[in-house]
């Protein structure tokens, strides 16, 4: 199967931000923070479309563009229909180069004797361009990546202070996706109503307190509607009771 080929993509990108208004262009540069912010300046949009397939790779850029679309949001016809064809591509190739691994495993299964070999649970696979709540407890946030999950709680509103005695707001969520779930805290009153039990959310800029794991949604924090997760419904049950035990408190108007 051939690869993806840039001198297709290229074009197909160009015309992807050449879509954006003004606003939604600059958000689009925003969000790529693997750029360096020298890269990011005012240049033409063609050149722009260079640098990108420059700095990512073609495939990378690939998802990198998918997610980016995603965040600002650009989900209409006009973007999709321009992004579909290399996703589609790069996902058959992706197939193709799984059933060859396969096809590998399934050989070194077998045992000198003939025997076949007790096999390990079966890895569930995370795309690329997501970092797995498990790995985000395990090494912290990584590469910018999105962190995608479902709000299987949500607390009430609470208060702190801060050093200056200031009042401030947060509530906290239970968060699960297909490897586990973490407790995280969304801060400001503005954003109460930004997530609901029972959606799917993409969560990127994060920050990530180790001990204990909490991921923290600030003002810099870019979320938007994910798709649906294959979630085991032991690792819904569980994520429920991380935030049963916290005081709530009413909302002020």
């Amino acid at each position: 199967m051939a690869s993806i080929s840039a001198t297709k993509w290229k074009p197909a990108l160009t015309a992807i931000i050449e879509e954006l208004d003004p606003e939604q262009y600059e958000k689009m540069l925003g969000f790529m923070e693997e750029m360096p912010k020298g890269q990011r300046t005012s240049k033409s949009r063609e050149q722009m479309a260079q640098m990108i397939i420059e700095h990512y790779g073609e495939k990378k850029s690939i998802l990198e563009i998918r997610d980016v679309m995603a965040m600002i949001p650009r989900n209409d016809p006009k973007v999709q229909d321009l992004l579909r064809p290399f996703l589609k591509k790069q996902k058959e190739e992706e197939k193709e180069n799984k059933k060859v691994h396969e096809s590998e495993d399934e050989e070194m299964q077998y045992d000198s004797d003939g025997m076949k070999s007790p096999q390990t649970d079966k890895e569930i696979n995370i795309p690329g361009w997501r970092q797995s709540i498990k790995d985000l407890k395990i090494n912290g946030y990584l590469d910018r990546k999105v962190i995608a999950g479902k709000v299987v709680q949500k607390s009430g509103l609470r208060t702190y202070k801060t050093k200056e005695k200031v009042k401030k707001f947060f509530y906290q969520l239970a968060v699960t996706d297909e490897t586990d779930y973490v407790k995280v805290m969304v801060y400001g009153k503005e954003r109460f109503k930004d997530f609901q039990e029972g959606h799917f959310y993409n969560f990127r800029n994060v920050i990530m307190d180790e001990k204990p794991a909490v991921m923290k949604v600030t003002q810099n924090t870019n979320h938007s509607k994910a798709g649906k997760l294959d979630i085991p419904q032991d690792l819904e049950l569980e994520a429920q009771v991380i935030i049963y035990n916290s005081p709530v408190c009413s909302i002020e108007n």
